[in-house]
């Protein structure tokens, strides 16, 4: 009974329970509860129940790089879960092993660029022990990091006094990835770092960038225009060199595209003016080709002009625009220039983009649409300019909920307030039943549920356990979010279906005394009829119903004679 009553501490975060039935069991700390199951740190860490983990790692005898059977340890569950308070706490403790492999050789540090979590890259680089260019089977930390075209992270990495931005170990190098993904913005970041190292690499696209050479060949204006405008009908061409025309055309047009992709990115408004003009040879499909080209299904010249705010970046967007170029073309990813200026918050491209015609609720592959991710952002400005303009919808779903609901769990008031303006579903439950005033009173969003109460939302909403916002804050003790709930009339005596408590009882059973008065002074029941459910073992928190109880009574005792 006492190991089972350690082990539900444990899932359920409890450290005051946690560390008596510890002393009392006197377990080994580094040993499962059972065979088979992982050490009580690692499933602490996976369950992220931090104030455990924090008991846990108060104890002498723990091993905080002991693995599992797979050969994480504690370091690498946390950062492959993205907990980054737990990271931070396990970074904390002398004698971690952050560059700790597991099985399949991956670090930590791997880990977080594999997940894409920059917090928790900045963290591990931070700390002085990191190998930064320890090589796994994907090459090294900074060879992922541009494997996954991820610029914030690539930049962490080329930031780090230790980083081998050339990555001799590896059979290929940074730049050569970079390369070879296409992405002229990464390029240009490796290529500029002061140790790099460009004799392994012969490549045309990185002596013109080397040089300064946007044009990314040899060939002059009108050398393209030759060759662009000969074609076989002109009785210049043998049949026989057909085949080597259309293949250097075919280079040719490319090229342009990609000197255009680099002036834009350069923000080179005049060497911009000159392409398109030098873009007039070609034929109207040719044309239309060329300026909406990607440097291998990305960087787009008018995707780069819509990624910056500044005024010259919104010059070149309408220079492009206006030159013929497609509104919602698109990179590999299916992100159009309007996606990405809503990203952004660039509200002139915006702007400039939805006048062109640009589609406005058509998502990426990933499914976010541009009022989803300028929502993302809190981008309050753009996210009105969507729907005002543009007729973005206001309810468009994704993962678990729709956008209201979604963005309530970041806590971003502007944009929730432009939001229901426009008449987002303030009722919206998700699959388990969860409402924005629900998730918000979980999330420890005062501002947030005062705004959904002001605007209509149910103060009594429960989801599918039959649990209440305020049975939740009760459960956590949360007492600013309470506060706000009963204030709008929250029904004090609800239970829940599952356990079948009402919010004192729950508040009770986690000693949250604060709270327990708190609902005591708002009318809660004090009585037996705050618990309907069971008293056997095993059923939580039924198993404990009696000492809750005498503890509730204690505590109107004490407030009674408080007067």
């Amino acid at each position: 009974m006492p190991k089972e009553i350690l082990r539900w501490a444990l899932l359920n975060n409890h450290p005051a329970t946690f560390s008596e039935f510890m002393t009392r069991t006197k377990l080994d700390p580094n040993g499962p509860f059972k065979p088979g199951e992982e050490t009580m740190l690692l499933l602490a860490v996976a369950n992220n129940s931090m104030d455990v983990v924090r008991c846990l790692l108060d104890v002498p005898r723990v091993e905080v790089n002991l693995p599992s059977d797979s050969g994480n340890a504690a370091i690498n569950n946390a950062v492959v879960s993205g907990h980054v308070s737990m990271v931070k706490m396990l970074l904390d403790e002398t004698d971690i092993n952050l560059n700790h492999e597991s099985k399949e050789g991956g670090t930590p540090l791997f880990s977080a660029v594999e997940k894409e979590t920059p917090q928790i890259v900045a963290l591990l680089l931070g700390h002085p022990g990191i190998d930064v260019n320890r090589v796994g089977p994907l090459g090294s930390p900074l060879i992922t990091a541009i494997g996954k075209e991820n610029p914030e992270i690539v930049a962490l990495l080329l930031g780090h006094p230790d980083v081998d931005v050339n990555c001799v170990k590896s059979p290929d190098s940074p730049l050569m990835t970079a390369i070879r993904k296409g992405s002229l913005l990464i390029v240009n970041m490796v290529v500029n770092h002061k140790d790099i190292d460009t004799s392994r690499i012969a490549s045309p696209l990185l002596a013109a960038i080397r040089k300064g050479n946007k044009n990314l060949d040899t060939n002059t204006c009108e050398e393209r225009k030759t060759l662009i405008n000969l074609g076989p009908e002109s009785g210049c061409l043998d049949k026989r060199d057909l085949f080597q025309y259309q293949e250097r055309a075919l280079v040719l047009r490319q090229s342009l595209a990609s000197a255009l992709s680099m002036s834009a990115l350069n923000n080179d408004v005049s060497e911009v003016k000159a392409l398109i003009v030098e873009a007039r040879i070609l034929s109207p499909l040719e044309r239309l080709v060329v300026l909406s080209a990607t440097e291998d299904g990305f960087n787009n010249a008018l995707h780069i002009a819509a990624t910056l705010s500044r005024e010259e970046y919104n010059q070149l967007a309408s220079m492009l625009l206006s030159a013929g170029t497609p509104a919602n073309v698109k990179d590999a990813k299916g992100r159009s220039a309007l996606w990405i200026s809503s990203r952004r918050g660039n509200i002139a491209t915006t702007k400039l983009l939805l006048d062109a015609g640009a589609t406005v609720n058509e998502p990426d592959i990933d499914g976010w649409t541009p009022l989803f991710v300028s929502s993302q952002h809190n981008h309050h400005e753009v996210i009105r300019l969507l729907i005002a303009n543009g007729g973005a919808n206001v309810d468009v779903k994704h993962s678990m909920g729709r956008l209201l609901w979604e963005i309530t769990c970041l806590g971003h008031l502007e944009a929730m307030e432009v939001l229901i303006e426009y008449g987002a579903n303030v009722h919206f439950k998700n699959t388990d039943s969860e409402s924005a005033l629900w998730i918000a009173s979980v999330y420890r969003l005062a501002e947030a549920i005062k705004l959904l109460l002001k605007h209509g939302a149910n103060v009594n909403d429960q989801n599918h356990f039959g649990r209440s916002a305020l049975w939740e804050t009760a459960r956590h003790g949360n007492l600013e979010e309470m506060e706000v709930l009963l204030a709008a009339g929250a029904t004090v005596d609800d239970h829940d279906l599952n356990w079948k408590c009402t919010p004192l009882f729950i508040a009770a059973h986690f000693k949250h005394r604060s709270a327990v008065e708190r609902l005591i002074r708002a009318g809660a029941n004090t009585g037996g009829a705050s618990f309907k459910g069971a008293s056997r073992k095993g059923r939580e928190p039924g198993d404990s119903a009696p000492e809750t109880l005498d503890y509730i009574s204690q505590i109107v005792l004490s407030m009674t004679r408080k007067g």
